[in-house]
């Protein structure tokens, strides 16, 4: 399974992190499908954590607004200078309906390309290489015809 922090893992990381007066020096949160509620709510706790001195949250559900909105939080605090850079962001215009981005490997799903046959990806697309899931199969189409 997945094993992303999402946001309120990530929240309850940097809250259990800022009540230990932590001597942490990097927080890498990338590519945890974090949102901007949940980055505010990090960032008030970045003041908790004076050794600190680089904050990642690369590839998360970040539009551009949102990491401009990021960057004025943590200048106002005088910690921009903690802050990395955001290199997955893309141009509002270009967010999907859900208010996420489409990342490269959104954009390649569903062609069958660079999977290797273990890969999962929007579940069993239609073929099934282990022969031991047949009948959880035959359960989950008996459910989705009823």
């Amino acid at each position: 399974g997945d094993c992303l922090l999402e946001n309120d893992g990530a929240v309850h990381l940097t809250k259990t992190l800022g009540s230990n007066q932590s001597n942490l020096r990097e927080l890498i949160l990338d590519s945890n499908e974090i949102n901007l509620d949940s980055v505010l709510e990090i960032i008030n706790q970045i003041g908790l954590l004076p050794s600190l001195r680089r904050l990642s949250l690369d590839a998360n559900e970040l539009s551009v607004n949102d990491v401009n909105v990021i960057r004025n939080r943590m200048e106002a605090l005088n910690r921009l200078d903690v802050l990395g850079s955001f290199n997955d962001c893309e141009d509002d215009d270009d967010e999907d309906e859900g208010g996420e981005f489409m990342s490269d490997q959104d954009d390649d799903e569903g062609n069958g390309e660079d999977l290797d046959d273990d890969d999962e990806v929007n579940g069993d697309r239609g073929h099934d290489d282990d022969d031991d899931n047949d009948d959880d199969d035959d359960e989950d189409l008996d459910e989705f015809n009823d």
